[in-house]
């Protein structure tokens, strides 16, 4: 068993209204892949939950959360769910800590190097987000290359209640970690499939 299925088994085992021990398993496993003991980071998919924002995150090419939330495994793809589908992947580029001081953004980089034309599409979300303020406190945003349209439907009953972390493998019979998959190439993919 790789530790990849460990975390997946632990994360199975946890209600989704139980953020503490979910929150145990996320710390687990965000050490794991600061260890470099999961799997490749072609294999998954990093669902996140999304609602009032979706539009925007999709227009720029930019999700974001809370920093204070526990680092995530570095995987290559990102996909936005909304209304018990993925609607939306990306290739992230970058993934950073945004603090504003004085009307000012710093920037902390965690992964990928954070360009000039990132720091500009991160800006103008915060600008046209109307219903978060953004400038409070630090936020991790995730930048890609660009969220294409998809739609990879969740089976089972109920919504996903935060993050999970899709085998992509497991979920689309043709898909080969090894191969260097585009946005839209995932997209592709994806649009069809189903997962539980």
């Amino acid at each position: 068993m790789t530790f990849s299925q460990i975390v997946e088994e632990l994360r199975g085992q946890c209600a989704a209204f139980d953020r503490e021990l979910l929150s145990i398993v996320e710390d687990y496993e965000s050490y794991l892949a600061e260890e470099g003991l999961l799997a490749e980071r072609n294999r998954w998919l990093m669902v996140v939950p999304c609602g009032t924002s979706i539009a925007e995150n999709a227009r720029f090419g930019v999700y974001y959360e809370q920093a204070y939330r526990p680092r995530r495994r570095n995987c290559r793809f990102i996909g936005v769910y909304h209304r018990k589908a993925v609607q939306y992947a990306g290739a992230i580029e970058a993934v950073t800590v945004a603090s504003s001081n004085g009307g000012v953004l710093s920037f902390t980089e965690e992964v990928g190097r954070l360009e000039d034309r990132h720091r500009e599409r991160i800006a103008s979300i915060i600008e046209a987000t109307p219903y978060y303020d953004l400038r409070s406190n630090p936020t991790r945003f995730f930048v890609v290359d660009s969220f294409v349209p998809t739609d990879f439907r969740k089976t089972s009953p109920g919504s996903i209640q935060g993050l999970r972390y899709l085998d992509l493998p497991k979920n689309i019979p043709d898909y080969d970690p090894r191969k260097d998959y585009t946005s839209e190439e995932l997209a592709t993919a994806l649009t069809g499939a189903t997962w539980e």
